[in-house]
């Protein structure tokens, strides 16, 4: 499920979605005392109400939606249900890094195929490297968060392996060309380091001078050898420019998006409209803002409120893991359409949840 590997062939056949039925379904027949106490947990009932708001509002909607509409929505219930009843075990902890290392590392060859061997095998972005995830973006969303798992899930020192997977996530991210893929990667892995070893912010700095020196260098590098869209996008973040006429601009999609929100501004436009448009978004606020006008984006703000103080409760403040998912999460949340509805991004945020509430649900065990 996380390599997203049923994803390219699931367009006749839910072959995903029955995944996810099949892996709740075993999960929660093993893990059923476990989901009634987490369910027990007020934030945890909120977080999985909210994910299931959108399906009862897509059935009592006049819109025509697609079957892919409504499996993605109930695939993302399933996958965060099931992996916060996997990652909440305490006997389950090196099997969730194995898993993450795993994913990480087929990942990154899926995206080196793409990019040496043969381009678009299944990325739909002409010249740029996606592997499972068919969208470029969502791959670099996906292994930055699963590299992160890895790395932070248990405490303990890097190795010298770790550096190299780093070096190999950085690399797989690049050839994405996402430019907010690179752009969090290098925060991530800088905060990162920031927390494991405590440097001082001039040594971030540098580390940051460096990484922007990289994307430079590799733009020269590579810049007669790629398509004309993955070019541009790593001018453009060069740059730090604006070329209008670009097709996927996301400044002006943004505030096209956000006037359309203007006309129902309290409860929305309806659920869908987001997938209604061309090119969506980029932006969970604004997505959520003209799905569920003001209404969604308070409860929203609640869910991200209710991430944060659990992230830095007494019990959790010595998690890296659910620090570097913060600065993941809330990035992200500025450069994706939405992130709670999405089946893939959706097991980050279960793996989150997850150790948030760790300590709660095995201190109820004992």
């Amino acid at each position: 499920m996380g390599t997203n590997f049923f994803g390219p062939i699931s367009d006749t056949i839910p072959y995903q979605g029955l995944l996810g039925l099949i892996g709740l379904l075993y999960f929660l027949g093993i893990y059923h005392r476990r989901f009634i106490k987490l369910v027990q947990i007020r934030l945890y009932l909120v977080w999985l109400i909210g994910l299931i708001m959108p399906l009862v509002l897509m059935f009592g909607s006049e819109k025509e939606f697609l079957r892919s509409d409504y499996t993605s929505l109930i695939s993302v219930l399933f996958v965060f249900v099931t992996s916060t009843l996997i990652a909440t075990d305490r006997k389950n902890g090196n099997v969730v890094v194995f898993s993450a290392l795993t994913i990480g590392l087929i990942s990154i060859s899926l995206n080196f195929y793409e990019f040496f061997v043969e381009n678009n095998v299944w990325s739909t972005a002409p010249g740029r490297s996606a592997g499972f995830y068919l969208n470029p973006n969502r791959s670099a969303q996906a292994i930055l968060i699963f590299a992160a798992v890895y790395l932070t899930w248990n405490k303990r020192e890097l190795f010298i392996f770790d550096y190299f997977f780093i070096a190999l996530i950085l690399l797989a991210t690049l050839v994405t060309f996402s430019r907010g893929g690179i752009v969090v990667s290098i925060l991530v892995f800088a905060f990162l380091f920031f927390m494991k070893y405590k440097v001082k912010w001039k040594t971030i700095g540098g580390l940051l001078f460096i990484s922007g020196f990289l994307i430079f260098l590799s733009n020269l590098v590579l810049s007669s050898y790629l398509e004309d869209g993955a070019y541009y996008r790593l001018t453009s973040l060069r740059n730090g420019e604006i070329q209008v006429g670009f097709e996927d601009e996301r400044e002006i999609i943004a505030l096209e998006s956000y006037y359309l929100a203007l006309k129902a501004p309290i409860f929305g436009t309806g659920v869908g409209s987001t997938k209604l448009l061309d090119v969506g978004a980029h932006n969970t606020f604004i997505s959520i803002f003209l799905d569920y006008g003001l209404l969604g984006i308070l409860f929203y703000l609640f869910t991200i409120m209710g991430i944060v103080g659990a992230v830095f409760k007494k019990d959790n403040k010595e998690i890296i893991f659910l620090k570097l998912f913060l600065v993941w999460f809330l990035s992200y949340n500025f450069l994706t359409h939405n992130m709670l509805e999405d089946s893939v991004l959706i097991l980050g945020f279960g793996l989150a949840v997850s150790r948030m509430l760790y300590f709660r649900v095995n201190s109820a065990d004992t």
